[in-house]
């Protein structure tokens, strides 16, 4: 039996209306009280993440985080048929999912998430947004530590977060995985669309996400309107023509400032080098022939002010060692 607090921190996360089911493949709508009675359950609503779902399809493992030194979670589900289990890490500040969410944070989540999955060697297929119910008696439940709830900064400080994360493994919100490929996605397709009207635009964006709709729930048309007609709006007012030239003369204008200070980097480090081959006696023939480069290109180097002043600053040092 659940303790209150888990309790409690099941019922007041979960969505008002929320997906649930008796059976793992026939989860419908339904409303929150309803739902908390199923086996199977949407443990985050639509809006926000507050549990982090491990999914672990083989038996014996629900001690495996304390086999691989991860801390207590919130809450261990084990299926008593196939002692596979579910793994639960309790959010004490859930983090927003929905469209108008900032991205970092969702990244963020979507990387631990990631780094604990494959810690505990779990399911990497395991997207969701249903699972395991803690409240149902169907299962075996274990709370090892009385319901601890975390924050993302530690629970980052058990796993090594990785560098570049694979999309959608683990995933965060079909909504929010939807509106990040749709925007990505329309940013260079309204380029089609500037001599045309609005409307078209929009059905065509429409059209784009109920293509990208292929979550194993997919998610409700009225929902999918919503989030193409924020994608539409968005791209079409803030992505013109004339924003997109000048996008591009800035891009170029920034990538040949950068260009220039590589370039004096490297110089200034060739000059160096050429500096240091000097003080060991080499001819400016051997320097060229050692650096790849022209005899006159060394030559040029050893005329520049910045190092004729360093070779005088050499040169008293040489003179007071000589002292």
């Amino acid at each position: 039996m659940a303790s209150a607090a888990l309790q409690k921190h099941i019922e007041q996360n979960a969505g008002h209306f929320i997906y649930a089911a008796n059976q793992k493949n026939y989860a419908k709508p339904m409303f929150k009280k309803e739902a908390l009675s199923q086996p199977f359950m949407q443990l985050n609503s639509d809006s926000k993440i507050s549990t982090i779902i491990l999914d672990l399809d083989y038996a014996h493992s629900a001690c495996s985080w304390e086999d691989h030194n991860l801390p207590p979670p919130t809450f261990v589900i084990v299926n008593p048929a196939n002692q596979h289990s579910q793994i639960g890490y309790g959010l004490s500040a859930p983090v927003c999912k929905t469209e108008f969410a900032r991205r970092k944070p969702l990244d963020y989540l979507r990387a631990i998430q990631w780094a604990l999955t494959k810690r505990v060697r779990g399911d990497f297929n395991f997207v969701g947004p249903l699972s395991k119910n803690p409240l149902s008696a169907d299962w075996h439940l274990w709370e090892p530590a009385n319901c601890p709830l975390y924050e993302l900064n530690l629970l980052a400080e058990y796993v090594e977060l990785p560098k570049i994360l694979p999309r959608r493994e683990p995933g965060i919100g079909r909504n929010c995985d939807l509106f990040a490929d749709l925007a990505r996605w329309s940013y260079r397709a309204i380029r089609d669309f500037w001599d045309k009207s609005f409307d078209i635009w929009a059905e065509a964006v429409l059209l784009k996400a109920e293509d990208l709709n292929t979550f194993p729930i997919p998610l409700a048309h009225g929902e999918l309107k919503g989030i193409a007609r924020s994608v539409a709006k968005y791209t079409w007012r803030y992505t013109t023509r004339s924003g997109w030239i000048k996008h591009q003369t800035t891009c170029g204008r920034l990538g040949g400032l950068a260009s220039a200070e590589a370039r004096r980097s490297q110089s200034d480090a060739m000059q160096l080098e050429v500096l240091e081959l000097i003080e060991e006696g080499r001819t400016l023939s051997e320097i060229a022939f050692k650096l790849g480069v022209n005899k006159s290109t060394v030559y040029r180097m050893s005329k520049r002010p910045a190092f004729g002043a360093l070779t005088s600053e050499l040169a008293m040092q040489a003179d007071c060692c000589s002292i």
